[in-house]
């Protein structure tokens, strides 16, 4: 039998992934890593006009702010866009070209399942884009869609997409699965400036100091709209006002 020299033959080096402490420090590493990234995502949606969903941004935790703007569903306005919007529902934001029947063009973007502080449901934003952009859109649509309202939905190039994403946000407005009865109304939201009546049952409650106001319909959906308080008379009492007649 032949006999090893161990003190000749020395054992080979261990190669780099045959060390435990060094994957334990690789594991260490990932860990840390890995808690920082949601902090690091909020700081960026925080740096492009918007905050995280949570339980904050529940639509009766809308906030003005010292110099004018609403805080409200995780968007600031005046301040967020319609990309603002995109990062923070995670990619679900459908943009689209409205035609009326009239042939007035606007832009607008939805989120068929949204989910604000926990609060389900859909989610319209109005944006603001120049006549001639919404002109130049309307004329090369890559996708065209009739409503039940003769409304036509065009879907835009992708060139004019990332044009589109940059336009600011006007007006929020979120639609919840749930039906709101008039004392839970008043629980979360207050009591109203103004209440304007649409028949009777439709009731239209305005918080023009908030930037908010809120539909209740008993017999249809609910909506919520926001917009910055200095343009609530612009964009939501006086279209308001002339629909119902008032």
């Amino acid at each position: 039998m032949d006999i090893v020299d161990t003190a000749n033959h020395p054992r080979p080096a261990r190669r780099w992934y045959q060390m435990p402490a060094l994957w334990a420090l690789l594991a260490a590493v990932l860990i840390i890593v890995a808690a920082f990234i949601p902090a690091l995502w909020q700081m960026r949606l925080v740096q492009n006009g918007s905050a995280p969903t949570s339980a904050r941004d529940a639509p009766w935790e809308s906030q003005v702010s010292a110099d004018g703007s609403l805080w409200a569903l995780g968007l600031r306005l005046p301040g967020a866009t319609l990309a603002d919007a995109q990062s923070l529902w995670n990619g679900g934001l459908q943009v689209v070209l409205r035609v009326s029947r009239e042939g007035d063009n606007s832009l607008e973007a939805t989120v068929e399942t949204a989910r604000p502080g926990g609060v389900q449901g859909r989610l319209v934003l109005q944006a603001a884009a120049s006549s001639e952009q919404l002109a130049r859109w309307a004329s090369r649509p890559a996708k065209e869609e009739r409503t039940a309202s003769l409304t036509r939905h065009l879907s835009l190039q992708p060139d004019d997409l990332r044009e589109a994403l940059a336009a600011p946000i006007r007006l929020v407005a979120f639609v919840p699965q749930a039906h709101l009865d008039e004392a839970t109304a008043k629980a979360r939201f207050g009591e109203p400036q103004r209440v304007l009546r649409e028949g009777d049952a439709v009731q239209h409650w305005l918080y023009p100091a908030r930037g908010m106001a809120l539909m209740l319909n008993p017999e249809g959906r609910d909506v919520l709209r926001f917009v910055a308080p200095a343009q609530f008379q612009s964009l939501v009492s006086a279209p308001l006002k002339k629909a119902l007649g008032n």
